[in-house]
Protein backbone atom coordinates (compact mmCIF):
# COMPACT_ATOMS: atom_id res chain seq x y z
CA UNK A 1 0.00 0.00 0.00
CA UNK A 2 1.27 3.25 -1.23
CA UNK A 3 2.23 5.62 2.17
CA UNK A 4 -0.10 8.71 1.78
CA UNK A 5 1.96 12.15 0.94
CA UNK A 6 -0.22 15.10 2.15
CA UNK A 7 -0.38 18.44 -0.21
CA UNK A 8 2.82 20.17 -0.87
CA UNK A 9 0.40 22.99 -1.73
CA UNK A 10 -1.05 23.62 1.87
CA UNK A 11 -0.58 26.89 2.80
CA UNK A 12 -0.27 25.78 6.89
CA UNK A 13 0.35 29.87 8.01
CA UNK A 14 -2.85 30.37 6.34
CA UNK A 15 -4.49 27.70 8.57
CA UNK A 16 -3.40 28.54 10.99
CA UNK A 17 -3.95 32.32 10.97
CA UNK A 18 -7.23 31.87 9.86
CA UNK A 19 -8.81 28.71 12.30
CA UNK A 20 -11.79 29.44 14.49
CA UNK A 21 -10.05 28.14 17.75
CA UNK A 22 -7.94 30.87 19.50
CA UNK A 23 -4.12 29.55 19.19
CA UNK A 24 -0.78 30.88 20.55
CA UNK A 25 2.28 29.61 19.16
CA UNK A 26 5.15 29.65 22.06
CA UNK A 27 8.66 29.37 22.66
CA UNK A 28 9.44 26.33 25.18
CA UNK A 29 11.75 28.64 27.14
CA UNK A 30 10.74 29.12 30.60
CA UNK A 31 9.85 31.17 32.42
CA UNK A 32 9.60 33.70 29.56
CA UNK A 33 7.76 31.31 26.65
CA UNK A 34 7.98 34.21 24.24
CA UNK A 35 5.45 34.79 22.09
CA UNK A 36 6.26 33.83 18.16
CA UNK A 37 3.08 33.87 16.56
CA UNK A 38 -0.99 34.18 17.17
CA UNK A 39 -3.45 33.23 14.95
CA UNK A 40 -6.27 36.32 13.96
CA UNK A 41 -9.51 34.26 16.55
CA UNK A 42 -7.05 35.09 19.27
CA UNK A 43 -5.96 38.72 18.81
CA UNK A 44 -9.47 39.66 18.22
CA UNK A 45 -10.70 38.27 21.57
CA UNK A 46 -7.60 39.37 23.42
CA UNK A 47 -8.28 42.92 21.57
CA UNK A 48 -4.31 42.42 20.72
CA UNK A 49 -2.89 43.03 17.59
CA UNK A 50 0.36 40.99 16.05
CA UNK A 51 3.06 43.17 16.00
CA UNK A 52 2.22 44.18 19.91
CA UNK A 53 2.88 40.75 21.16
CA UNK A 54 5.24 38.50 19.22
CA UNK A 55 8.84 38.14 20.83
CA UNK A 56 7.38 39.19 23.72
CA UNK A 57 7.00 36.99 27.22
CA UNK A 58 3.46 35.41 27.34
CA UNK A 59 3.22 37.11 31.00
CA UNK A 60 4.89 40.10 29.74
CA UNK A 61 1.92 40.84 27.36
CA UNK A 62 -0.52 39.02 29.66
CA UNK A 63 0.01 40.03 33.41
CA UNK A 64 -2.03 39.77 36.09
CA UNK A 65 -4.32 42.30 37.36
CA UNK A 66 -2.70 44.13 39.52
CA UNK A 67 -5.90 45.57 41.41
CA UNK A 68 -6.77 41.90 42.19
CA UNK A 69 -4.84 40.76 44.84
CA UNK A 70 -6.59 37.42 44.87
CA UNK A 71 -5.40 36.72 41.00
CA UNK A 72 -3.17 33.25 39.96
CA UNK A 73 -4.06 33.14 36.18
CA UNK A 74 -0.01 34.13 35.83
CA UNK A 75 1.35 31.14 38.54
CA UNK A 76 -1.50 28.58 37.49
CA UNK A 77 -0.19 28.74 33.37
CA UNK A 78 3.11 29.06 34.30
CA UNK A 79 2.53 25.91 36.62
CA UNK A 80 0.92 24.26 33.49
CA UNK A 81 3.51 25.08 30.60
CA UNK A 82 6.53 23.55 32.97
CA UNK A 83 4.45 20.52 33.21
CA UNK A 84 3.76 20.18 29.38
CA UNK A 85 7.89 21.02 29.16
CA UNK A 86 8.65 18.49 31.99
CA UNK A 87 5.70 15.40 30.69
CA UNK A 88 6.09 16.18 26.69
CA UNK A 89 2.28 15.89 26.65
CA UNK A 90 -1.07 17.87 26.72
CA UNK A 91 -2.29 19.32 29.75
CA UNK A 92 -5.55 20.58 29.97
CA UNK A 93 -6.35 23.07 32.65
CA UNK A 94 -9.66 24.06 34.72
CA UNK A 95 -11.34 27.08 33.51
CA UNK A 96 -9.03 30.75 34.36
CA UNK A 97 -9.94 34.01 35.87
CA UNK A 98 -7.43 35.69 33.71
CA UNK A 99 -8.32 39.45 33.43
CA UNK A 100 -7.06 40.86 30.21
CA UNK A 101 -5.29 44.64 29.76
CA UNK A 102 -7.89 46.90 27.45
CA UNK A 103 -7.18 50.56 26.73
CA UNK A 104 -10.16 53.18 27.86
CA UNK A 105 -10.87 56.90 27.44
CA UNK A 106 -9.32 56.83 30.97
CA UNK A 107 -5.72 54.91 29.95
CA UNK A 108 -4.84 51.21 30.91
CA UNK A 109 -7.99 48.71 32.55
CA UNK A 110 -8.35 45.21 33.04
CA UNK A 111 -11.55 43.39 31.66
CA UNK A 112 -13.12 40.32 33.49
CA UNK A 113 -12.76 36.98 31.21
CA UNK A 114 -12.82 33.49 32.05
CA UNK A 115 -10.91 30.81 29.36
CA UNK A 116 -10.80 27.41 29.09
CA UNK A 117 -7.45 26.41 28.45
CA UNK A 118 -4.94 23.70 26.94
CA UNK A 119 -1.40 23.42 26.31
CA UNK A 120 -0.05 21.05 23.87
CA UNK A 121 3.90 20.44 22.61
CA UNK A 122 5.15 19.72 19.53
CA UNK A 123 7.76 17.60 19.39
CA UNK A 124 11.10 16.61 16.92
CA UNK A 125 12.22 13.54 16.19
CA UNK A 126 14.38 13.41 18.91
CA UNK A 127 11.38 13.87 21.41
CA UNK A 128 12.54 17.54 22.15
CA UNK A 129 10.02 20.02 22.43
CA UNK A 130 10.14 22.58 19.45
CA UNK A 131 6.99 25.20 20.58
CA UNK A 132 4.05 24.74 22.74
CA UNK A 133 0.80 25.46 21.36
CA UNK A 134 -1.17 27.18 23.95
CA UNK A 135 -4.89 27.21 23.00
CA UNK A 136 -7.82 28.44 24.50
CA UNK A 137 -11.56 28.95 24.77
CA UNK A 138 -13.08 32.30 25.60
CA UNK A 139 -16.18 31.25 28.04
CA UNK A 140 -16.68 34.25 29.86
CA UNK A 141 -20.25 34.48 28.58
CA UNK A 142 -21.05 31.09 29.82
CA UNK A 143 -19.45 31.47 33.00
CA UNK A 144 -21.28 34.29 33.96
CA UNK A 145 -24.88 32.62 32.82
CA UNK A 146 -23.88 29.93 34.85
CA UNK A 147 -23.35 32.01 37.78
CA UNK A 148 -26.69 34.26 37.12
CA UNK A 149 -28.25 30.89 36.75
CA UNK A 150 -27.11 30.09 40.25
CA UNK A 151 -28.00 33.22 42.03
CA UNK A 152 -31.20 32.56 40.47
CA UNK A 153 -31.60 28.90 41.67
CA UNK A 154 -30.78 30.22 45.32
CA UNK A 155 -33.44 33.17 45.04
CA UNK A 156 -36.23 30.74 43.84
CA UNK A 157 -35.52 28.23 46.66
CA UNK A 158 -35.26 31.05 49.48
CA UNK A 159 -38.52 32.55 47.68
CA UNK A 160 -40.24 29.39 47.65
CA UNK A 161 -39.49 28.43 51.25
CA UNK A 162 -41.21 32.15 52.16
CA UNK A 163 -44.08 31.28 49.68
CA UNK A 164 -44.62 27.98 51.63
CA UNK A 165 -44.34 29.71 55.00
CA UNK A 166 -46.89 32.75 53.87
CA UNK A 167 -48.97 29.64 52.11
CA UNK A 168 -49.34 28.01 55.74
CA UNK A 169 -50.13 31.00 57.57
CA UNK A 170 -52.63 32.30 54.70
CA UNK A 171 -54.32 28.84 55.23
CA UNK A 172 -54.51 29.25 59.03
CA UNK A 173 -56.09 32.72 58.50
CA UNK A 174 -59.09 31.56 55.75
CA UNK A 175 -59.59 28.57 57.79
CA UNK A 176 -60.49 31.02 60.87
CA UNK A 177 -62.23 33.44 58.64
CA UNK A 178 -64.41 30.34 57.32
CA UNK A 179 -65.51 29.62 60.87
CA UNK A 180 -67.62 33.26 60.86
CA UNK A 181 -70.72 34.31 59.09
CA UNK A 182 -70.73 37.87 57.24
CA UNK A 183 -72.95 38.85 60.35
CA UNK A 184 -70.45 37.61 62.78
CA UNK A 185 -67.14 38.45 61.57
CA UNK A 186 -68.98 42.64 61.50
CA UNK A 187 -69.18 41.90 65.28
CA UNK A 188 -65.93 40.00 65.68
CA UNK A 189 -64.15 43.49 64.72
CA UNK A 190 -65.49 45.40 67.31
CA UNK A 191 -65.11 43.03 70.28
CA UNK A 192 -64.34 39.31 70.40
CA UNK A 193 -63.55 36.54 72.70
CA UNK A 194 -59.69 36.78 72.78
CA UNK A 195 -59.24 32.97 72.13
CA UNK A 196 -60.42 33.36 68.44
CA UNK A 197 -57.67 33.05 65.36
CA UNK A 198 -59.59 35.96 63.42
CA UNK A 199 -59.40 37.98 66.94
CA UNK A 200 -55.36 37.62 66.95
CA UNK A 201 -55.00 38.36 63.44
CA UNK A 202 -57.76 41.63 63.85
CA UNK A 203 -55.71 42.89 66.51
CA UNK A 204 -52.16 42.45 65.11
CA UNK A 205 -53.85 44.52 61.64
CA UNK A 206 -54.84 47.27 64.00
CA UNK A 207 -51.37 47.47 65.71
CA UNK A 208 -49.83 47.43 62.82
CA UNK A 209 -51.98 50.00 61.34
CA UNK A 210 -51.30 52.46 64.40
CA UNK A 211 -48.28 52.22 64.45
CA UNK A 212 -47.58 52.61 60.99
CA UNK A 213 -49.36 55.73 61.09
CA UNK A 214 -47.30 56.59 64.24
CA UNK A 215 -44.28 56.28 62.34
CA UNK A 216 -45.62 58.77 59.11
CA UNK A 217 -46.51 61.15 61.33
CA UNK A 218 -42.96 61.34 62.61
CA UNK A 219 -41.50 61.07 59.58
CA UNK A 220 -43.77 64.06 58.81
CA UNK A 221 -42.19 66.22 61.74
CA UNK A 222 -38.99 65.23 61.56
CA UNK A 223 -39.02 66.29 57.21
CA UNK A 224 -40.83 69.67 58.58
CA UNK A 225 -38.02 70.43 60.83
CA UNK A 226 -35.48 69.53 58.86
CA UNK A 227 -36.79 71.87 55.61
CA UNK A 228 -37.49 74.50 58.74
CA UNK A 229 -33.71 74.32 59.58
CA UNK A 230 -32.29 74.25 55.76
CA UNK A 231 -34.58 77.14 55.34
CA UNK A 232 -33.05 79.07 58.79
CA UNK A 233 -29.10 78.44 57.59
CA UNK A 234 -30.18 79.69 53.92
CA UNK A 235 -31.47 82.53 55.09
CA UNK A 236 -28.82 83.30 58.01
CA UNK A 237 -26.11 83.06 55.30
CA UNK A 238 -27.94 85.07 52.84
CA UNK A 239 -27.95 87.85 55.59
CA UNK A 240 -25.23 87.62 56.86
CA UNK A 241 -23.49 87.64 53.71
CA UNK A 242 -25.49 90.98 52.49
CA UNK A 243 -24.86 92.65 55.48
CA UNK A 244 -21.15 91.95 55.21
CA UNK A 245 -21.07 94.14 52.37
CA UNK A 246 -21.40 97.69 53.24
CA UNK A 247 -18.34 97.72 55.65
CA UNK A 248 -16.65 95.75 53.07
CA UNK A 249 -17.40 98.71 51.01
CA UNK A 250 -16.41 101.58 53.40
CA UNK A 251 -12.87 99.55 54.41
CA UNK A 252 -12.44 99.46 51.16
CA UNK A 253 -13.40 102.86 50.17
CA UNK A 254 -11.37 104.69 53.10
CA UNK A 255 -8.10 102.36 52.07
CA UNK A 256 -8.27 103.19 48.40
CA UNK A 257 -8.36 107.21 49.91
CA UNK A 258 -5.46 106.89 52.06
CA UNK A 259 -3.66 105.57 49.22
CA UNK A 260 -4.55 107.98 46.71
CA UNK A 261 -4.83 111.17 48.72
CA UNK A 262 -1.77 110.39 51.73
CA UNK A 263 0.24 107.77 50.13
CA UNK A 264 3.35 110.34 50.07
CA UNK A 265 3.15 111.64 53.62
CA UNK A 266 3.28 107.21 54.25
CA UNK A 267 6.33 105.47 54.10
CA UNK A 268 6.66 102.28 52.54
CA UNK A 269 5.39 99.67 55.67
CA UNK A 270 2.87 102.23 55.88
CA UNK A 271 1.74 101.83 51.61
CA UNK A 272 2.08 97.90 51.88
CA UNK A 273 0.02 97.96 55.18
CA UNK A 274 -2.69 99.60 53.12
CA UNK A 275 -2.21 97.92 49.88
CA UNK A 276 -2.96 94.04 52.36
CA UNK A 277 -6.33 95.62 53.78
CA UNK A 278 -7.25 96.87 49.91
CA UNK A 279 -6.25 92.98 48.80
CA UNK A 280 -8.07 91.22 52.01
CA UNK A 281 -10.69 93.42 51.63
CA UNK A 282 -10.96 91.71 47.69
CA UNK A 283 -10.78 88.12 48.98
CA UNK A 284 -13.34 88.89 51.69
CA UNK A 285 -15.55 90.30 48.74
CA UNK A 286 -15.25 87.43 46.49
CA UNK A 287 -15.58 85.03 49.40
CA UNK A 288 -19.54 86.67 50.08
CA UNK A 289 -20.37 86.66 46.75
CA UNK A 290 -19.34 82.84 47.07
CA UNK A 291 -21.38 82.35 50.08
CA UNK A 292 -24.25 84.29 48.61
CA UNK A 293 -24.26 81.80 45.13
CA UNK A 294 -24.02 79.22 47.07
CA UNK A 295 -26.64 80.03 49.55
CA UNK A 296 -29.00 81.20 46.68
CA UNK A 297 -28.76 77.81 44.78
CA UNK A 298 -30.44 75.98 47.78
CA UNK A 299 -33.66 78.10 47.47
CA UNK A 300 -33.91 78.41 43.84
CA UNK A 301 -35.71 76.09 41.43
CA UNK A 302 -34.16 74.14 38.81
CA UNK A 303 -35.23 74.59 35.02
CA UNK A 304 -34.93 71.88 32.64
CA UNK A 305 -33.52 72.32 29.33
CA UNK A 306 -31.85 69.91 26.74
CA UNK A 307 -28.42 71.55 26.90
CA UNK A 308 -26.03 71.44 24.22
CA UNK A 309 -22.70 70.88 26.49
CA UNK A 310 -20.27 70.83 23.43
CA UNK A 311 -20.73 74.58 22.54
CA UNK A 312 -21.28 75.85 26.49
CA UNK A 313 -18.14 74.07 27.36
CA UNK A 314 -16.58 75.83 23.80
CA UNK A 315 -17.87 79.16 25.12
CA UNK A 316 -16.42 78.92 28.11
CA UNK A 317 -13.11 77.83 27.25
CA UNK A 318 -12.90 80.93 25.07
CA UNK A 319 -13.91 83.00 28.32
CA UNK A 320 -10.95 81.84 30.45
CA UNK A 321 -8.50 81.74 27.30
CA UNK A 322 -9.40 85.72 26.80
CA UNK A 323 -9.59 86.68 30.32
CA UNK A 324 -5.88 84.53 30.70
CA UNK A 325 -3.95 85.75 27.65
CA UNK A 326 -2.18 82.58 27.92
CA UNK A 327 -0.94 80.19 25.46
CA UNK A 328 0.64 77.33 27.41
CA UNK A 329 -2.56 75.44 27.93
CA UNK A 330 -3.50 73.37 25.60
CA UNK A 331 -7.05 72.13 25.76
CA UNK A 332 -8.31 68.58 24.59
CA UNK A 333 -12.43 68.54 24.11
CA UNK A 334 -13.32 65.12 23.49
CA UNK A 335 -16.77 64.85 21.98
CA UNK A 336 -19.53 65.94 24.65
CA UNK A 337 -22.92 64.18 25.20
CA UNK A 338 -25.64 66.42 25.33
CA UNK A 339 -28.11 66.09 28.76
CA UNK A 340 -30.75 68.38 30.52
CA UNK A 341 -30.47 70.15 32.93
CA UNK A 342 -30.31 74.00 34.39
CA UNK A 343 -28.26 75.76 31.71
CA UNK A 344 -27.23 78.37 34.58
CA UNK A 345 -25.99 75.77 37.40
CA UNK A 346 -24.34 73.37 34.87
CA UNK A 347 -22.60 76.41 33.29
CA UNK A 348 -21.43 77.32 36.73
CA UNK A 349 -20.54 73.97 37.38
CA UNK A 350 -18.26 73.84 34.02
CA UNK A 351 -17.14 77.24 34.83
CA UNK A 352 -15.66 76.53 38.22
CA UNK A 353 -14.11 73.11 37.44
CA UNK A 354 -12.11 74.58 34.20
CA UNK A 355 -11.11 77.41 36.61
CA UNK A 356 -10.30 75.26 38.88
CA UNK A 357 -8.06 72.90 36.60
CA UNK A 358 -6.39 76.47 34.61
CA UNK A 359 -5.56 77.83 38.40
CA UNK A 360 -3.96 74.58 39.26
CA UNK A 361 -1.68 74.05 35.81
CA UNK A 362 -0.69 77.14 36.10
CA UNK A 363 2.63 76.49 37.02
CA UNK A 364 2.96 74.10 35.28
CA UNK A 365 5.36 74.32 31.75
CA UNK A 366 2.64 72.95 29.14
CA UNK A 367 -0.69 72.43 30.75
CA UNK A 368 -2.55 70.39 29.44
CA UNK A 369 -6.66 70.17 30.61
CA UNK A 370 -8.44 67.42 28.88
CA UNK A 371 -12.51 68.03 28.80
CA UNK A 372 -14.58 64.83 27.65
CA UNK A 373 -17.76 62.52 28.81
CA UNK A 374 -18.79 58.99 28.39
CA UNK A 375 -21.60 56.85 29.66
CA UNK A 376 -21.81 55.20 32.76
CA UNK A 377 -25.28 53.31 33.57
CA UNK A 378 -28.53 55.28 34.07
CA UNK A 379 -26.20 58.59 33.44
CA UNK A 380 -23.90 60.89 31.55
CA UNK A 381 -20.70 60.81 33.22
CA UNK A 382 -18.42 64.46 32.41
CA UNK A 383 -15.07 64.68 33.49
CA UNK A 384 -12.22 67.13 33.71
CA UNK A 385 -8.44 66.05 33.71
CA UNK A 386 -5.56 68.27 34.18
CA UNK A 387 -1.55 67.60 34.78
CA UNK A 388 -1.44 70.53 37.91
CA UNK A 389 -0.63 70.50 41.07
CA UNK A 390 -2.92 67.29 42.03
CA UNK A 391 -3.55 66.81 45.54
CA UNK A 392 -3.14 64.11 48.56
CA UNK A 393 -6.29 61.68 48.30
CA UNK A 394 -5.69 60.95 51.94
CA UNK A 395 -7.41 64.54 52.32
CA UNK A 396 -10.21 63.54 49.77
CA UNK A 397 -13.07 63.79 53.04
CA UNK A 398 -12.48 67.72 53.07
CA UNK A 399 -12.40 68.62 49.55
CA UNK A 400 -16.41 69.26 48.82
CA UNK A 401 -16.51 70.79 52.09
CA UNK A 402 -17.51 74.70 52.63
CA UNK A 403 -14.09 76.49 53.49
CA UNK A 404 -12.27 73.39 52.85
CA UNK A 405 -8.65 73.94 50.59
CA UNK A 406 -6.40 71.29 50.06
CA UNK A 407 -3.41 74.04 49.27
CA UNK A 408 -2.67 77.45 51.08
CA UNK A 409 -3.50 80.85 49.79
CA UNK A 410 0.31 81.46 49.22
CA UNK A 411 0.23 78.95 46.71
CA UNK A 412 -3.04 79.48 44.93
CA UNK A 413 -5.81 82.00 45.27
CA UNK A 414 -9.72 80.91 45.91
CA UNK A 415 -12.14 81.20 48.79
CA UNK A 416 -12.59 77.57 49.38
CA UNK A 417 -16.48 77.40 47.90
CA UNK A 418 -15.96 76.57 44.47
CA UNK A 419 -16.31 73.08 44.72
CA UNK A 420 -18.63 73.24 47.48
CA UNK A 421 -20.93 75.05 44.83
CA UNK A 422 -20.22 72.48 42.40
CA UNK A 423 -21.60 69.29 44.76
CA UNK A 424 -24.45 71.07 45.58
CA UNK A 425 -25.49 71.87 42.15
CA UNK A 426 -25.04 68.39 41.18
CA UNK A 427 -26.68 66.95 43.88
CA UNK A 428 -29.79 68.94 43.34
CA UNK A 429 -29.64 67.54 39.57
CA UNK A 430 -29.53 63.99 41.38
CA UNK A 431 -26.05 63.33 40.13
CA UNK A 432 -22.82 62.88 42.17
CA UNK A 433 -19.58 64.15 41.66
CA UNK A 434 -16.28 62.95 42.71
CA UNK A 435 -12.90 63.07 41.94
CA UNK A 436 -9.11 60.92 41.24
CA UNK A 437 -5.66 62.99 42.14
CA UNK A 438 -1.71 62.15 42.49
CA UNK A 439 0.25 65.38 44.10
CA UNK A 440 2.06 66.68 41.38
CA UNK A 441 0.72 64.94 38.97
CA UNK A 442 -2.44 66.03 38.27
CA UNK A 443 -6.28 65.61 39.60
CA UNK A 444 -9.55 64.80 37.20
CA UNK A 445 -13.32 65.56 38.38
CA UNK A 446 -16.28 63.67 37.68
CA UNK A 447 -19.75 64.50 37.37
CA UNK A 448 -22.73 62.54 36.62
CA UNK A 449 -26.33 63.79 35.45
CA UNK A 450 -29.14 61.29 34.44
CA UNK A 451 -30.02 60.71 30.94
CA UNK A 452 -32.65 62.35 29.39
CA UNK A 453 -35.76 60.03 29.55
Amino acid sequence: MQPVIADKNIDFKLVFYTAPSLFLLLKPNSPEFTILDANDAYLKATMTKRFEIINRGLFDVFPDNPANLKANGVSNLKRSLNKVLENKQANAMPVQKYDIQVTTENGIAFEERFWNPKNIPVLNEKNEVLYIIHQVEDVTSTFNLESKMKIASAEIDEKSSLLKENEERINAILNALLRYTTMDFSEKLKITDKGDELDAVVVGLNSLIDELENQMLLLKIVNDELEYSNNELDSFSYSVSHDLRAPLRAINGYAQILIEDYGHMLDETGKHTIQVIIKNAFKMTALIDDLLTFSRIGKQGLTKVLLNMHNMIDTIVQEIKNQKQDNTIDFIIKPIEDVEGDNSMIKQVITNLISNAVKYSGKKEKAIIEIGSFKKDETLVYYIKDNGAGFDMGYYAKLFGVFQRLHSTHEFEGTGVGLALVQRIIKKHQGEVWAEAELDKGATFYFSLPTRN
